[in-house]
């Protein structure tokens, strides 16, 4: 029987589709001192008019967050936007030329510099990464937080184990909050009204997002929200795009209620981040990229999911945004009669948040369905 194979890394394993994450979040992180630029000068640093450029999502989120922490965010940037030419070349390279005083997006600015030929690689290439775990995204070996952990349910029957399923959800079973943020006295903490959303890629690698929702308010360390039967998140229709083998993503994100609704925030950065990774890759490959399912559609799906990741910390670690950001967590189905071991359900994982002094762990599984 065929095995179904899972992944909680967004450890690209291709250094070459690294490097196009990398080149991508280069022209996040100029949009992120465009932002605090044009909040301190809006005179000097114009943003582009266009919504649905990177300038714009993050300014949109920039706003929410605290004085104290935009002048901090100001002060850092400023600092690195004054840096000499020859460090800025070497941080971002042909980027570098972008102008952040022009009221012209990121994006727009970058696609009228050459692309870069170290970045260049053949169709053949792109194609031949047939394994998304394994060839694209590292497997997962480990789990993140502990031990994987039986679904508690009962063996299926083996007609019920070769009997086809069509459907594919993604299940949360248990939030829980290991520690609470830092908003107060170590140990007496303010108490963490959660909300969790996320976003996901099917077998296209079209992305979509999962609309926020109340978790609950957590008082007390230790404290765990049970989801019983599991919550189901979202879900895919497996007869749905190319042939097989199909391979699916989500990413669930943390946030506080007390830091505004991110689902738009989400919803935007996911589809421009979703743009310019499949573009960026068209680029590098000389030949045009759309959802086309398959194996293509699926790195698109894990590359996008990995640079959603990677895209969220960079905002943190650079402006201090309080939002959890998660890892895409992924499932690569062979067939429609393919099993975990003879079950339709995977076995629960745990995915650890930290951040803002706090951790949080949610445990979660895959299963399929008629």
């Amino acid at each position: 029987m065929e095995q179904i194979t899972i992944s909680d890394s967004t450890q690209l394993v291709d250094p070459k589709l690294r490097a196009i994450v990398k080149h991508v979040m280069l022209k996040l992180e100029l949009a992120i001192e465009k932002v605090a630029a044009n909040h301190q000068d809006p005179t000097k640093y114009p943003l582009a008019a266009d919504p649905t450029s990177f300038e714009q999502i993050i300014a949109a989120r920039f706003r929410i967050l605290s004085e104290e922490k935009k002048q901090i965010a100001m002060i850092k940037i400023m600092r690195r936007i004054k840096a000499s030419k020859e460090k800025r070349v070497a941080h971002y390279g042909d980027l570098s030329e972008v102008d952040l005083t022009k009221a012209e997006s990121i994006e727009s600015q970058a696609k009228a510099i050459l692309f870069p030929q170290h970045l260049k690689f053949s169709a053949d290439h792109l194609k031949g990464l047939t394994k998304v775990h394994g060839d694209v995204l590292l497997p997962t070996s480990t789990i993140l937080g502990g031990e994987a952990k039986s679904n508690g349910e009962a063996k299926i029957s083996n007609l019920a184990a070769t009997a086809p399923t069509d459907n594919l959800e993604f299940r949360i079973h248990t939030v829980v909050c290991r520690d609470r943020t830092s908003d107060g006295i170590a140990g007496l903490e303010a108490s963490d009204e959660m909300r969790l959303g996320g976003a996901s890629a099917d077998e296209n690698g079209d992305t979509k997002t999962v609309k926020d929702f109340s978790v609950q308010t957590f008082t007390s360390d230790g404290q765990q929200k049970n989801y019983s039967p599991p919550l189901r998140f979202t879900y895919f229709n497996l007869n749905e795009g190319t042939a097989f083998p199909k391979t699916y993503w989500v990413t669930p994100v943390l946030a506080e209620q007390d830091k505004g609704d991110f689902w738009e925030y989400l919803y935007n950065l996911t589809k421009s981040v979703e743009k310019e990774i499949t573009a960026a890759l068209a680029a590098a490959v000389g030949i045009a990229i759309g959802s086309s399912g398959g194996p293509v559609g699926a790195i698109i799906g894990a590359v996008v999911g990995a640079a959603v990741g990677a895209a969220f910390t960079l905002f943190k670690n650079i402006v201090g945004d309080e939002i959890f950001g998660g890892p895409a967590l992924s499932c690569s189905i062979p067939s429609l009669t393919a099993r975990w071991s003879g079950n339709t359900y995977s076995p629960q994982h745990v995915v650890t948040y930290n951040g803002y002094g706090g951790q949080y762990q949610m445990t979660y599984s895959w299963n399929m369905y008629a």
